[in-house]
């Protein structure tokens, strides 16, 4: 393995360890006190996974950039 595909392959793995983390964090503060974990280890790695597979593609990652570089009109900026 080369050294630039086991960057890749970390930072993806990166990626899904902090979706996972995100995730877990908002589903044990909006869960009920009676089931502090109603979805399973399983259920929200998958979901982290589908996070990263979705914001992996071109398409979505070129709107992202595309959003976050274009500055807002001047009616939205708070005075």
């Amino acid at each position: 393995m080369t050294t630039r595909s086991r960057q890749y392959v970390l930072g993806k793995l990166r990626l899904v360890a902090i979706w996972f983390l995100v995730l877990t964090v908002v589903i044990h503060l909006y869960a009920d006190p009676t089931d502090p974990m109603p979805v399973s280890l399983v259920s929200r790695l998958l979901i982290a996974l589908g996070i990263v597979a979705i914001a992996s593609i071109p398409l979505v990652r070129k709107i992202g950039r595309i959003y976050r570089d274009t500055p807002p009109d001047d009616g939205d900026l708070d005075e």
